[in-house]
């Protein structure tokens, strides 16, 4: 019989493998008890009016976002071999006579005559990764403050201001490999945003002579400034925070706490090459984890990137040129006092740039279009 398929195609295994299916290789599987995510939203809002056609509205938006999908590796290292110290350390590093020898031909590290303890202590060591996919069990609730300010046009002014300040904590992750229960850590996202609009309406001028109708009368400036705080900066890896991580008078060469401890609990000093401890950091903010050494603080600190608030503004008439039709001319500028926003600093311990905001603009420059349109 003539083979239907090109020749060097690998025709797929099916079960014909049994147990012995993708050994070797990293695996992953669907949860069989997964259900959609689903979520509950709340609003409360107050409104009043005050003199001179002033509102205010001041409202809670909550929402439960439940069942929200998590994928996490099962074949890890168990709890019991963490936090021994070194010699565990040694121990689960060294190499053994592999029992799998001469089985795994699709994995040299698995299929090598010695082979890392560590590996074969794991709950599949046949395997790599053996990832749990879709399980509908994270959370992400959110509470907000949302205040309102709006002065409708009077006298050829308007402005509105708006004001959230808001909180994510998501539960989608685990912060040990071997853990149970999921990570609470807070969204890196910012947490207030401000917004002011403002336009400006030239009068008409319909008493004036034509040209001067023309020329200066019916102009709108719009105007509108963003404010925001920064995002949560992410800490060090393999680390235990000890100390305060803020540092005094922060700089763009020196964001954060910079000192920090090895695993013997000796205070490493800042070289030319790498910040560390030294006199703008003087107190240990980390210590190194030995690995193997589970995790207890969160994977972010308390400290957010600089963010300087943004001003874009728009300047814009109408002409009428007949009965529904009407010509356009508008200005639009971004940024327009061209300030930069650079991002966070660097958190790698004993690297050059540790505590460092590397000064690459993060925002757009300063932009500007001018448009002309025909409206019909």
């Amino acid at each position: 019989m003539t083979n239907p398929f090109p020749t060097g195609v690998t025709l797929p295994t099916g079960n014909t493998l049994g147990l012995g299916t993708a050994l070797g290789q990293s695996v992953n599987f669907n949860d069989r008890s997964h259900v959609q995510p689903r979520t509950a939203d709340y609003t409360l809002n107050i409104q009043q009016q005050f003199p001179g056609n002033l509102s205010l509205q001041v409202g809670y938006v909550g929402a439960r976002p439940t069942r929200l999908d998590v994928s996490h590796n099962i074949n890890v290292l168990p709890a019991q071999y963490y936090n021994q110290g070194s010699a565990e350390v040694t121990y689960l590093n060294n190499k053994v006579p592999n029992p799998m020898a001469g089985s795994v031909p699709n994995n040299a590290t698995l299929n090598g005559s010695t082979i890392q303890q560590y590996l074969l202590l794991q709950p599949y060591p046949e395997f790599g990764s053996v990832t749990e996919n879709y399980s509908s069990i994270g959370t992400a609730p959110y509470n907000a403050l949302q205040v309102q300010v709006s002065r409708p046009m009077k006298n050829h002014f308007s402005m509105q201001a708006n004001f959230t300040w808001d909180k994510v904590m998501q539960h989608t992750a685990y912060i040990n490999p071997f853990d149970t229960r999921l990570e609470s850590v807070q969204d890196t996202n910012s947490t207030i945003i401000a917004n002011i609009f403002g336009t400006l309406q030239l009068p008409k001028f319909l008493a004036q002579p034509y040209w001067e109708r023309e020329t200066i009368g019916g102009w709108q400036f719009n105007s509108v400034l963003h404010a925001a705080n920064g995002g949560l900066i992410s800490a060090p890896g393999n680390v235990n925070i000890i100390g305060p991580v803020y540092q005094p008078n922060p700089t763009y060469a020196r964001f954060i706490n910079t000192c920090y401890e090895n695993t013997s609990g000796a205070l490493v000093q800042s070289t030319a090459s790498a910040p560390a401890c030294d006199s703008l950091s003087p107190v240990p903010a980390y210590q190194q984890r030995l690995a193997y050494t589970s995790q207890a603080n969160s994977t972010v600190i308390g400290v957010r990137q600089r963010i300087h608030p943004l001003l874009d503004a728009s300047l814009f008439k109408k002409f009428a040129i007949g009965e529904g039709r009407s010509f356009e001319i508008r200005g639009e500028f971004f940024n327009i006092l061209n300030t930069p926003n650079f991002g966070g600093p660097g958190t790698g311990i004993g690297s050059s740039t540790f505590g460092v905001v590397t000064l690459t603009q993060a925002n757009d420059p300063r932009l500007g279009q001018l448009t002309a349109r025909i409206n019909f």
